[in-house]
C-alpha cells in the first residue's frame, strides 16, 4: 500500500488559505488577493497565495562581523 501523502491542494476556501499562509482570516480578507470562482465558490489559488509570500520582504538585521 502507498505511503499517504500530503499536500496543499491548489484552490483553496478562505479558512484553508488563511491557514496555510499562517494568518488569520480577517487578515487574509483584508490582503485583497484574487479569487476564482467554481459555481458558487471563491476560492485562493496556491500560486497567488505562494507569490505574495514571496513578495514579502525579509526582517532586516544588523550583522555582526560580516556574517549571518
Amino acid at each position: 500500500m502507498p505511503a499517504a501523502r500530503e499536500f496543499a491542494p491548489l484552490l483553496m476556501p478562505a479558512p484553508a488559505a488563511a491557514h496555510y499562509l499562517g494568518l488569520s482570516e480577517s487578515t487574509l480578507r483584508g490582503l485583497g488577493l484574487p479569487r476564482k470562482v467554481v459555481g458558487a465558490k471563491r476560492l485562493y489559488y496556491k500560486h497567488d497565495l505562494d507569490q505574495w509570500a514571496d513578495s514579502l520582504p525579509y526582517e532586516q538585521h544588523e550583522v555582526a562581523n560580516g556574517g549571518w
